[in-house]
């Protein structure tokens, strides 16, 4: 088994980690999971634990339950610090999805939630995978960070997620007129339409939500193929 640390930061695509986390534990990993506030306005943290089967951290001064063990391991019977024993103990800390606001904290090593203090105090490999709307991420400090990131000591640089993962500006939809080219309808709206839209995807299940597709999962699973690889991981058979 090996020991995955998932940090989840605020936006659309926070549901999404959901699935890694759930395939991640299915292919025989121990995964353990850590959110900024802002990702839990998306996806609530009870969600991850009921698929993980291990608490998350949402503060650097929050006391693990666990003690820094991973799901199927020994509770130490010590009571270490939660941010530093977490990145000690991990075999690899993937970072998905990872904000603009949050890139740009690891670019510039500001420690000011969980996920970005456990990201320094890790020397496991380290991935990002960047999650944004279209013109965040082109934008040219989103890409000078996402550079910068891959260079810091220790990390394995930046997963390419699929372009579901990402907030577009703009939709193509299909209707019977034929196919047409509408805004997306986050405009205006913000926050709020997202919130919904998560929480309409969570209650219709992940496995039958449109927005989930098969080719969606194969494609997370492809992402934890990659962790495994930058990592030299191998999961429990």
């Amino acid at each position: 088994m090996a020991r995955i640390l998932l940090g989840v930061s605020s936006g659309i695509a926070a549901y999404k980690a959901l699935e890694l986390a759930r395939l991640a534990t299915k292919a025989g990993h121990g995964v353990r999971v850590l959110m900024t506030e802002g990702a839990t306005r998306f996806v609530g943290a009870a969600s991850f634990e009921g698929i993980v089967g291990a608490p998350v951290l949402t503060s650097e001064f929050e006391r693990d339950p666990m003690r820094g063990a991973f799901p199927g391991e020994p509770t130490p019977e010590h009571d270490p610090i939660g941010h530093l024993e977490l990145a000690s103990n991990c075999d690899a800390y993937l970072i998905a999805p990872a904000s603009a606001n949050t890139l740009a904290k690891l670019a510039s090593g500001i420690a000011d939630s969980m996920v970005t203090t456990s990201f320094l105090a890790c020397t496991a490999p380290r991935l990002v995978a960047p999650a944004m709307n279209d013109r965040m991420l082109d934008d040219t400090a989103t890409q000078a960070n996402l550079a910068c990131t891959a260079r810091i000591a220790g990390s394995s640089g930046v997963i390419d997620l699929p372009a579901f993962m990402h907030c577009p500006s703009s939709l193509t939809v299909t209707t019977p007129a034929g196919i047409e080219h509408r805004e997306a309808p986050i405009v205006g709206q913000g926050l709020r339409y997202q919130v919904a839209e998560v929480h309409r995807c969570i209650r219709t299940g992940l496995t039958q939500s449109p927005t989930m597709t098969w080719d969606d999962s194969i494609a997370i699973i492809r992402t934890i193929e990659k962790i495994q690889q930058a990592a030299r991981l191998t999961p429990a058979g």
